[in-house]
């Protein structure tokens, strides 16, 4: 097992690529992938990732992501595309 990296707050943090690919490949260990079944692991930002991909800044607590929100009224929201985001 790989130790936690220094100030490592959530396992959906951001800031350290190489452990978030160490828990992938530990959670697919001791489990049994019959017939069409395939080990697989969702990049998962946050309990709402989406909010991230629509242009949210994550916020890491311990534990989960905070979203921080970039609506103010429902009557200003508005969606355009980033390539800068970084999510």
């Amino acid at each position: 097992m790989m130790p936690q990296p220094e100030g490592w707050l959530t396992n959906y943090s951001t800031s350290d690529f190489a452990y978030r690919v160490n828990i992938a490949l530990r959670s697919c260990v001791n489990t049994w992938f019959l017939a069409e079944a395939i080990p697989n692991v969702s990049p998962d930002l946050g309990p709402n990732c989406l909010a991230l991909y629509l242009g949210c800044r994550g916020i890491e607590q311990p534990r989960t992501v905070w979203c921080e929100h970039i609506i103010e009224t429902p009557e200003k929201a508005g969606f355009e595309l980033d390539p800068d985001n970084f999510y």
